[in-house]
C-alpha cells in the first residue's frame, strides 16, 4: 500500500512548511507538535496531511518514513488508533491517531514514536484527543492553505477575517493581526466585537438584505471601530473591513500606519464620508449628552461615598484604596495591623515589585475586577481588585486565610501518612502471613489468588505469576490435568453457598515421588455487612501422622491375623514390639519384653549350635531359620521353628530384624512320646503331674495377660491428647485470625501492630494465670494506673489492668506499661498483643502436638514404656502442666473459672511424656464433669512442698464421686461416662504413670469440691 501511494504521490518530508501554508495554521500545528511531544515525553512525533498533488509528511526525524507512511496507511485503511511495537529501527514503538474535520471526514494523522515502548495514561489519551480536535478544525476550514485568495485579500483588504457560519475566525487578515493580537483562530468574533452593538449571534437579525449592507465593528473594552461588509462564499463568511478614525478613534489607537492600507482604501473613506458625516454628529451630541448624564453621576457617586466612608472601618478584613499611580488614597483600620507591612506601603506608596506588577497589569488592560491569592511574609491573602477607571483609583479588598492554607497543607500531609500507613500495614500483614508455618492462600469471590505465602508456592516466579489466575490457569503452566483444579472449584462454591468452612485431606506424590499429605481447610471472611469479601484457605502438612497411621494399622493387621509369635527388634537386637500370639506363648508382658534381647528371657540356649548359627547370621544380617528351645515365664520349655529376617528402608539402610515363631512343642513332643511309649507308668505320672502344675501357674497368670487387651485402646486413647491439641488448635488459630482481621488489626496503627508482632517475637510469656496471683498483679497494675492519673473512667482502667494481666504485662516495666497508655486506644492494643500471641502459641502446639502423634503410633509401647525407650530427665512441672492448659485453653477461657498456682521451682526426674499423659487425663476428666453443669465452673492446680515430698492438688467443683466408684475408679476399664465417651482407661494411666515415677495419687470427693492429690517424692 505504502509504494503505491509512493507511485501516485510526491512524497514531501520537511521540518518545515510548504509556502502555501498559512502563517495562522503552521502557527498552531507547530504549537500542537510540541504539546504533544512535551505530553507524551517522546522523542519523535510528526503529522501527515493530503492536499492537492502532495502528501505533506510533518516531522522532526527523517529516518522512520517508512513506518510512518505505514502507519498513517492502516489510520486511514480502518479509522481508528494503531501502532507498531519493536520495529527494527532505532526508534522501536509507533503510536498514530485519525484526525477527521468537522465532517468526521479522515484529513490526517498524528503520530508519536520514541526508542521505548510507548504507553499512554487516561490523562494523556483525553489530552491527545483535544488536540486532534484542534487539528480537525483547521483541517477543516480552506484558509489553512495559504492560496492565492488568501494572498489578494492581504494585499487588498488587510482588515478582513474569515469566519465559519458560526461567526467563528477561521484566518485573520494581516492589519487585523496588529491592531487586535489578542484575537485567536478558532474563537468566535463576539468574544471580541460587538456587532452593529450587538454582543451575540442571537441579537442580529440576518437576512439577505442584512448582507447588501454596511455593518459596525466595535472592539469590547477598547478604542476601536471598523465599517466591514459580509458575503458568503463556498461555505464561510469573508468579512472586509477598514477602520474608522477620527477625533474619537486615532490612527495610534489601531497600531498601525497609512502604509498598511491599499491606496483604494482613501477613496472608500470618501465615499463612506458623507454617508458617516450625519451620523457621527448624532453620536457627538450623544456623546456629549453622556459626558453630562456622567458629570451628574460623579457627583452622585461622590455624596455616596462621604455618606459610606466610615463603613470600611468597621471591615474586619483589610480594605486599600490606591491611584492609577500606586499611591495610597485610603485604608481602614485593620489593614494596618499587618497588611500594608506585608504588601510593602512605605510612606503610602506600594514598594512590592510582585504586588506592583499584578496592579499595573489590572490597569493597563482595564480590567474592572480582579482575584488573585497573594503570598507575603509568611502569610497568605485572598485579594480582589476592583478598578474604576473613570474616577483614577483601585479597591483593593484582601483576607488573610493564612490559616485555611495551612489547614489544607496539613491535610494533604495527613492523606499522605495515611497512605504511607496502609501501604505499611499491608507489608506487615505480607509479613505475618508469608512467615506462618503452615500455607496460605487468600481469594477474591470469582477464585481467583489475591495472595500467596511461600509455603504454599515455593517458587517466586510460579506464586507471582498466580496472583489474579486461578487453578485452571496453574494446570494450564504446568501442563497437567484439571481434575484437581475442577474438584477445587466445587469446593469452593460449596463455601461461598453455604458460607461455612470446608475441610478435607489432600493426599499427594511430589515430583521426586515422595508423598505428601497435607490437612486443608478453606472458609470465607465476611465484611461488615455480613457479605463473604474474601475466602482464606490454609494447610499443614500431617504426611508423619499418616504414615505412623498407617504402619500402625499394618502393625495391627499382622497381630490380629498370626497365631504365630512376632518380635520387632532394632538393629542392637533389643524387642520393640511383640504381638499378642507371642505375648500368650510367652507369658511375659509386652513391657517387660520392651528393650530386651530375646536370649535375656526367653531363649536361654547361649552354647548350642543353633545359638551360634544365629548368632552368625545376625552379624552378618541374613536370614536364618532353625529350631530352638525357648522357656516361658513359668519356666516351662518349649520349642519353635524361629526365622529371622533383617530390615531394610528404601536406601538399603538396616533398621532392625522381624523374629517369627512357629510353636512345634506338639510335634517334638509327640515324637518323643512315641519314643517313650515303654517308659513305665509313674514317670508318665509325673509328667502329667508337672503338665498340670504348668497348667495351674498359667491360669494363675491369666489376669496378667489381660492386660495385652488394653494395647489397640492404649495406642488410641495416646492419640486423643496429640489429635485432639490439633483439631482444637486449628479452630483457635480459625477463630483467633477471624478475630483479629476482623476486629482489631483494621482499628489498630501499624506501629502498634509491629510492636505487637515484635514483643511475641522477642519474648514469652504465660497465658493462663488466675487465683491469688491474678488478683494481687492485677491490684498493683490498678494502684500503677490510678497513680498515673490518666484520664479514664474506672471502668476503663479496671478493663485496661485486667487485659494487662491477662498479656502477662509486669509492674517492674514501667517503659512498656506508658507505651500501652500512650496509645489511641489501650484496650485494642492489649487485646492485639494477646491475639497475636494466641495466634503463634496455637501454631507451636498444633506443631508439637503432631510430633507427638507420630511419636505415639511409631512407638506402640507408649502406654507401657519402659524407661530406657524414651529419654529421662528433669521435668519442671510448672511447665508441663502449661502445656497441656494451652492444649485445653479453647475449652477453658471464658468458659472455666482457672486458678493456676503451682511453684515454678517443682522438678522431678521421670518421662515428659508420659507426665504429659497425666495432667490431660486429669484436666480432661475434670473439664467433661463439669460439662452439664450450670452456673460458676471452676478449675484448680496448686500445690504445696513438704520436707521430702512435693504435693499437686488438681480441684473442680463438679458433681461428687460416690464411695462406691472411688474404690474403683483406677480400675482398668472402669468409667462413669458411658461406652460412647469413656474407655475406662484414662485414670488406670494415670495411676500406671504415678508407679513409674515413685509417684501416688489420692482422691477426696465431697458436694461441692473433687480433688485429686498428687504425691512425688523430693530429690534430695
Amino acid at each position: 500500500m505504502v509504494s503505491e501511494i509512493l507511485i501516485l504521490f510526491k512524497v514531501l518530508i520537511t521540518i518545515s512548511f510548504p509556502h502555501y501554508i498559512s502563517q495562522e495554521a503552521k502557527f498552531e500545528i507547530e504549537k500542537v507538535l510540541s504539546l504533544t511531544e512535551q505530553l507524551c515525553g517522546v522523542s519523535k512525533v510528526y503529522f501527515r496531511y493530503l492536499t492537492g498533488d502532495d502528501i505533506i509528511l510533518l516531522t522532526n526525524d527523517k529516518s522512520a518514513t517508512d513506518q510512518f507512511d505505514e502507519l498513517h496507511e492502516k489510520v486511514i485503511g480502518q479509522g481508528q488508533q494503531n501502532g507498531i511495537n519493536n520495529s527494527k529501527g532505532k526508534l522501536k514503538s509507533f503510536l498514530s491517531f485519525p484526525i477527521r474535520d468537522v465532517n468526521g471526514t479522515i484529513k490526517g494523522s498524528l503520530g508519536i514514536a520514541d526508542e521505548k515502548a510507548v504507553s499512554l495514561n487516561n490523562f494523556q489519551s483525553e489530552t491527545i484527543k483535544i488536540y486532534i480536535a484542534k487539528l480537525g478544525r483547521l483541517l477543516s476550514s480552506s484558509p489553512l492553505i495559504g492560496s492565492s485568495p488568501s494572498l489578494l485579500l492581504n494585499e487588498c483588504a488587510p482588515y478582513y477575517f474569515i469566519l465559519n457560519t458560526k461567526f467563528e475566525v477561521l484566518e485573520i487578515g494581516v492589519n487585523f493581526r496588529k491592531s487586535t493580537p489578542q484575537i485567536k483562530v478558532g474563537d468566535s468574533i463576539f468574544k471580541y466585537f460587538m456587532v452593529d452593538r450587538k454582543e451575540c449571534l442571537e441579537d442580529l437579525n440576518i437576512g439577505d438584505a442584512w448582507f447588501r449592507k454596511m455593518h459596525f465593528l466595535d472592539i469590547i473594552g477598547g478604542k476601536q471601530r471598523f465599517k466591514f461588509t459580509l458575503r458568503q462564499i463556498g461555505g464561510y463568511n469573508y468579512l472586509w473591513a477598514s477602520p474608522i478614525i477620527n477625533s474619537k478613534f486615532a490612527l495610534k489607537n489601531y497600531k498601525v500606519t497609512v502604509k498598511d492600507f491599499p491606496l483604494h482604501d482613501t477613496i472608500a473613506e470618501f465615499l463612506f464620508l458623507e454617508q458617516t458625516s450625519r451620523k457621527s454628529l448624532e453620536e457627538s451630541q450623544a456623546i456629549t449628552q453622556n459626558i453630562l448624564l456622567k458629570n451628574k453621576e460623579i457627583i452622585r457617586i461622590q455624596k455616596e461615598n462621604e455618606a459610606i466612608s466610615k463603613f470600611p472601618e468597621e471591615n474586619p478584613n483589610p480594605i486599600l484604596r490606591l491611584d492609577l499611580n500606586l499611591n495610597l488614597i485610603y485604608s481602614n483600620d485593620n489593614s494596618k495591623k499587618s497588611f500594608l507591612d506585608d504588601i510593602g506601603i512605605v510612606k503610602d506608596q506600594l514598594k512590592n515589585e510582585k504586588f506592583q506588577k499584578i496592579l499595573s497589569d489590572v490597569i493597563s488592560i482595564r480590567k474592572p475586577l480582579h482575584h488573585v491569592f497573594f503570598e507575603a511574609k509568611s502569610r497568605y491573602y485572598s485579594v480582589n481588585i476592583a478598578l474604576i477607571f473613570e474616577m483614577g483609583y483601585l479597591n483593593i479588598y484582601a483576607h488573610d486565610i493564612t490559616e485555611f492554607r495551612d489547614r489544607n497543607t496539613n491535610n494533604e500531609r495527613a492523606l499522605n501518612e495515611l497512605n504511607n500507613q496502609l501501604e505499611s500495614q499491608r507489608e506487615f500483614y505480607e509479613f505475618i502471613l508469608n512467615n506462618l508455618p503452615a500455607d496460605v492462600a487468600v481469594f477474591d469471590i470469582n477464585h481467583n489468588y489475591m495472595f500467596i505465602n511461600p509455603q504454599g508456592i515455593k517458587d517466586e516466579k510460579t506464586r507471582s505469576f498466580m496472583i489474579g489466575k486461578n487453578d485452571y490457569d496453574y494446570c494450564r503452566l504446568k501442563g497437567i490435568s484439571t481434575k484437581m483444579a475442577d474438584e477445587r472449584r466445587n469446593l469452593f462454591n460449596r463455601v461461598l453457598k453455604s458460607k461455612k468452612r470446608e475441610i478435607w485431606v489432600d493426599d499427594l506424590i511430589d515430583k521426586n515421588g515422595d508423598r505428601n499429605v497435607i490437612h486443608r481447610t478453606i472458609g470465607p471472611l465476611f465484611d461488615e455487612n455480613g457479605d463473604i469479601r474474601l475466602v482464606i484457605g490454609y494447610g499443614t502438612e500431617i504426611t508423619q501422622r499418616v504414615l505412623a497411621e498407617e504402619e500402625n494399622v499394618k502393625l495391627s493387621l499382622v497381630a490380629k491375623n498370626t497365631n504365630n509369635g512376632v518380635l520387632m527388634l532394632n538393629t542392637d537386637m533389643e524387642i520393640t514390639w511383640a504381638n499378642q500370639a507371642m505375648i500368650e506363648r510367652s507369658g511375659y508382658t509386652l513391657s517387660e519384653m520392651l528393650g530386651k534381647n530375646p536370649r535375656e528371657f526367653i531363649s536361654k540356649e547361649k552354647n548350642s549350635a543353633a545359638h551360634k548359627k544365629l548368632k552368625e547370621a545376625i552379624e552378618k544380617k541374613q536370614n536364618v531359620e532353625l529350631e530352638m528351645q525357648h522357656t516361658d515365664k513359668g519356666g516351662l520349655n518349649y520349642y519353635v521353628s524361629l526365622n529371622l529376617q533383617p530390615l531394610f528402608d528404601a536406601d538399603n539402610f538396616h533398621t532392625g530384624f522381624m523374629m517369627v515363631e512357629f510353636d512345634i512343642t506338639e510335634r517334638l513332643k509327640n515324637q518323643e512320646t512315641i519314643q517313650n511309649l515303654n517308659v513305665n507308668l509313674e514317670r508318665l505320672v509325673q509328667e502329667k503331674t508337672a503338665k498340670n502344675m504348668e497348667l495351674a501357674s498359667s491360669l494363675r497368670d491369666q489376669e496378667k495377660m489381660v492386660t495385652i487387651g488394653e494395647l489397640a485402646s492404649g495406642v488410641a486413647h495416646d492419640l486423643n491428647t496429640p489429635l485432639g491439641a490439633i483439631k482444637s488448635g486449628t479452630e483457635n488459630v480459625s477463630y483467633t485470625l477471624d478475630v483479629l482481621f476482623k476486629n482489631i488489626i483494621p482499628k489498630c496503627a501499624p506501629d502498634e501492630i509491629e510492636y505487637a508482632f515484635n514483643r511475641v517475637n522477642n519474648s514469652s510469656f504465660e497465658l493462663f494465670t488466675g487465683g491469688v496471683q491474678m488478683r494481687r498483679e492485677q491490684q498493683e497494675l490498678l494502684t500503677y494506673l490510678k497513680n498515673q492519673k490518666v484520664d479514664f473512667s474506672d471502668e476503663k482502667i479496671n478493663n485496661i489492668a485486667s487485659l494487662m494481666v491477662k498479656a502477662r504485662m509486669l509492674i517492674d516495666n514501667k517503659k512498656e506499661l506508658q507505651f500501652i497508655l500512650n496509645s489511641a486506644d489501650p484496650i485494642l492494643f492489649l487485646d492485639l498483643i494477646y491475639h497475636v500471641r494466641l495466634v503463634f502459641s496455637f501454631v507451636q502446639t498444633i506443631s508439637t502436638s503432631g510430633d507427638r502423634a507420630s511419636e505415639v503410633i511409631q512407638n506402640l509401647r507408649l502406654f507401657i514404656r519402659e524407661k530406657r525407650n524414651i529419654k529421662s530427665g528433669v521435668v519442671n512441672i510448672k511447665n508441663n502442666i502449661r502445656t497441656v492448659l494451652n492444649i485445653f485453653s479453647h475449652k477453658i477461657e471464658n468458659i472455666v473459672d482457672l486458678t493456676f498456682e503451682v511453684d515454678p521451682s517443682i522438678n522431678v526426674k521421670g518421662y515428659d511424656v508420659r507426665l504429659f499423659q497425666l495432667w490431660s487425663n486429669l484436666i480432661k476428666n475434670a473439664l467433661e464433669s463439669m460439662e452439664d453443669q450450670k452456673g460458676l465452673k471452676t478449675l484448680k492446680l496448686y500445690s504445696k512442698t513438704t520436707r521430702d515430698n512435693y504435693w499437686i492438688t488438681v480441684e473442680n467443683n463438679g458433681p461428687p464421686i460416690s464411695e462406691e466408684n472411688q474404690l474403683k475408679i483406677f480400675n482398668k476399664f472402669f468409667t462413669t461416662k458411658g461406652k460412647k465417651k469413656g474407655s475406662g482407661l484414662g485414670l488406670n494411666i494415670v495411676k500406671n504413670v504415678l508407679e513409674e515415677h515413685q509417684g501416688k495419687i489420692s482422691l477426696e470427693s465431697e458436694k461441692d469440691i473433687t480433688k485429686f492429690i498428687i504425691k512425688f517424692k523430693r530429690d534430695k
